[in-house]
This record gives C-alpha cells, sequence and structure tokens, in this order.
C-alpha cells in the first residue's frame, strides 16, 4: 500500500506485519540518545494501537541550515510529551526518527514547551570541520531563530547527535543527505568519519582538539572523552583520582569524597625542567558551576579549583608541596595516540 498525502499533512501508515520491507535501527549515542530510520514505506512507524490504522502527523525537513529556515518556509512542530517524532525528507523518500533521553521502558518523554525545528549547528571559524551537531531550536517562529534556545536534557547539557554518529550509522541516512545537499557538511568529510572504526558503546563525549572546554563532576573517579580527528578515534580515560589516592586505594570508597562540577580544558604541560620525558596532560579550571564540597576531611586532598588556575592537589600529597593531577605521556601506553591527537611530535 503506497502512503497516501492530504493537504492536511497527515497520512496513513499500516499497522505493522510480520513481513514489513523496512527496518528500525537503533543506536545508542554519548548521552544515551536514541534514534531510528526505515524506509519510504514507514510500516513499522505505527504506534501501538487498537485503531486498524494510525494517523500519523509528517513532520517535513525542508532545511538544516538556519539561514534558510524563513525562505523555504520550515514549519515549527510541537513534540511535547512524545516518546519519539519521526522527521521526512519529502525529496529523497526517507524518515529519521528521534528520542528524547533513554532506552526500552526507561525512555523520557519531550518535555513541555519542546516547540521548534531541527538544525544543524556548524562549527565556528576555527574548530574542526568533524565537530557539528543536529540539535533542536526551541522556538515559536523561525523568523526569530536567534531569540530561541537549543533543546536541553535534564541535566542541562545540550541535546544533540553528533556529526560522526550520523556519518556512521544507518540511522541517519535521511540527515546526511539533507546536510550534503545543502552543502552544509563537505561529502568527503563524511567519507573520512565512515572510515573510522565502530562507534563506542556507552556515554561518549567527543574531544575534538585539545583545548575543547568540557564539565567534570568530582562525584565520578574517571575522566572520560573520546579523542577524534578525521584520521582517528580513540577512547581515552584519565583515572585522575585514582591516582591522587593511589596510597589510600584499599579503604577509599569507589568515588571520590566531593561533590561539585568544574569547567575545565586539557593542556599538555611539562612538570620539572621542560624535559620531554616529564611531558603529559593537565586540567586548566575556567568555571566552577557548582561548589566543590569534600564529604570525608580524611579525604581533603584536592585544592579548591580556581578559575584560570591548574587543578591541584593539596599539600597533604606526596612530599607535602602542591602539584597540578597530571597524566604523564611518557609512562602511559597510550601516550603516542595522545601525542597525535594533539599534534606533537613523539621521539
Amino acid at each position: 500500500m503506497n502512503r497516501l498525502t492530504f493537504s492536511v499533512q497527515r497520512y496513513i501508515v499500516p499497522r505493522a506485519s510480520s513481513n514489513a520491507l523496512s527496518r528500525r535501527a537503533c543506536f545508542r549515542h554519548g548521552s544515551r540518545y536514541l534514534g531510528t530510520v526505515s524506509g519510504a514505506y514507514e510500516r513499522d512507524f505505527s504506534l501501538k494501537s487498537s485503531n486498524k490504522n494510525n494517523f500519523r502527523e509528517i513532520r517535513t525537513i525542508r532545511t538544516l541550515d538556519p539561514k534558510k529556515m524563513t525562505s523555504v518556509g520550515q514549519q515549527v512542530y510541537d513534540l511535547s510529551g512524545r516518546e519519539w517524532a519521526s522527521f521526512h525528507d519529502a525529496i529523497r523518500k526517507l524518515s529519521t526518527s528521534i528520542q528524547y533521553w533513554g532506552s526500552g521502558k526507561s525512555k523520557t518523554k519531550f518535555p513541555p514547551g519542546t516547540a521548534g525545528v531541527l538544525y544543524y549547528k556548524q562549527p565556528l571559524d576555527g574548530e574542526p570541520a568533524i565537530s557539528g551537531e543536529l540539535r533542536f531550536r526551541v522556538l515559536s517562529d523561525v523568523a526569530n531563530f536567534e531569540e530561541g534556545e537549543d533543546l536541553k536534557l535534564q541535566n542541562g547539557d545540550v541535546w544533540h547527535f553528533s556529526l560522526y554518529n550520523i556519518a556512521k550509522s544507518t540511522t541517519w541516512v535521511a540527515i546526511r543527505s539533507k546536510l550534503i545537499a545543502e552543502s552544509l557538511v563537505d561529502e568527503r568529510v563524511i567519507a573520512d568519519l565512515q572510515k573510522l572504526p565502530g562507534m563506542p558503546k556507552g556515554i561518549v563525549n567527543y574531544h575534538y582538539e585539545m583545548g575543547q572546554p568540557f564539565i567534570i563532576d568530582l562525584e565520578h573517579p574517571n575522566i572520560s572523552r573520546t579523542f577524534i580527528t578525521r584520521s582517528m578515534l580513540y577512547p581515552f580515560r584519565w583515572k585522575c583520582f585514582v591516582d591522587m589516592y593511589r596510597t589510600w586505594q584499599k579503604i577509599l570508597e569507589p568515588c571520590p569524597p566531593y561533590t561539585g562540577r568544574i569547567r575545565v580544558r586539557l593542556e599538555l604541560s611539562y612538570v620539572g625542567a621542560g624535559s620531554i620525558e616529564k611531558q603529559g596532560l593537565v586540567l586548566r579550571v575556567l568555571e566552577v558551576l557548582s561548589p566543590l564540597k569534600c564529604l570525608n576531611a580524611e579525604y581533603d586532598l584536592l585544592k579548591y579549583p580556581v578559575p584560570g588556575e591548574l587543578l591541584m592537589r593539596s599539600k597533604k600529597v606526596d612530599d607535602g608541596s602542591e602539584r597540578p593531577l597530571f597524566y604523564p605521556l611518557r609512562t602511559r601506553k597510550d601516550g603516542e595516540i595522545i601525542a597525535k591527537f594533539a599534534g606533537i611530535n613523539w621521539p
């Protein structure tokens, strides 16, 4: 049965059958986002219903370019209260479905007031071409795009899908084709990303360049970032608190006795006389987002973070002098990989 399209922008989708030709592909993004896609005849896109036919709204993607929203008449769509929503590219006969958060029975619905448009957030001048993201702009009129706000998750992070995921997954054929057709992304960039290893599992935080700001939650014992360029992808994990508490490992709780969130960036640094043997990574504090609090004075070994300064261990550690949290490249197995990401020579 072919799709019937009505002037009221609705179409009929038959109930899914056991031999449905289309398929639904799901993937987990860095922040547990999910996406699905099917072919032009969306036989498995119907919601569970006792009705013989389910009516679904067609949400048409006319453009993903914020500059063209008004000229092409991009419509605003309200996703409030939905577990998922499909978007249709009428030209390419493909649809993409998005969810707000979670998977299976733990899915979270789009929050109230989620009315707006999908768009592609292009990298700023000087930023890597692979760092673009698909986002959802909350607004009432596309003419006021700049006054709108990006949809956020419950923890305050921006809801988004990375270009890497869009390039790698069949889920995103419709979006990928649209980005290339509108010259928002160079096809060669997509091709390079598709050559990279398969998508990492679990929560993934992509890191596109060394000085990229990111947030760390001091309740977690590790810093996990996935270093990515057009030619490499490496999951980097720094057990910075384990290193700091090495003397107390046997009695230390699984997580550091701190609460608080800070915005930081990774930097290359030399400790000591500047020898290559002492080259490593340090953390520069950019902003204190929520106050640092130590829940156990016995383990208060972290100097209170000060914006503009390095994140430091207190005088209680080692020889009584303050030292930055330090990841030595020369003595770590992944030192050469990190050096390649940072663009420095590795003797």
